[in-house]
């Protein structure tokens, strides 16, 4: 049964497109929809959205905002979830946010997001690494 799925799909996954477009939903069946694919394990966020999802600029724009707002509930510090959100591209185009617990990691005291367009890496050494800012 999944593998006669996977062939009436697209993308050959079990998660074919929702066939209705963003603008034919009310907003709160809207984000009913985008909670459950949110909530669902797999790709069904970036392959059984609306049809237009991936295509449309505007649209694509209104979905990344509500996978930010899902970012920032979830890395507890603001400044370190603002970094965490994807802004040089669309949603879907690159590493689409999908994870296990990735963003609670960062509300650890253990876990550090260095970002290196601040701070970038100088080099390796036996001991770690080198950023401009300090060896980790």
């Amino acid at each position: 049964m999944i593998f006669a799925k996977c062939l009436e799909t697209p993308c050959g996954f079990i998660h074919g497109p929702d066939l209705r477009k963003f603008g034919e939903v009310l907003e709160d069946e809207r984000l009913a929809f985008w909670e459950e694919l949110y909530n669902s394990p797999g790709f069904g966020v970036w392959l059984g959205n609306f049809r237009d999802v991936l295509v449309d600029e505007k649209v694509n724009a209104e979905f990344a905002k509500f996978i930010a707002g899902k970012i920032r509930k979830r890395a507890h510090n603001p400044e370190i979830a603002e970094k965490l959100i994807p802004k040089d591209h669309s949603f879907g185009t690159r590493r689409v946010p999908l994870d296990t617990n990735y963003y609670e990691a960062y509300n650890r005291d253990n876990v550090h997001l260095i970002d290196i367009n601040e701070t970038p890496v100088e080099r390796v050494t036996p001991a770690g690494i080198n950023t401009s800012d300090q060896e980790r």
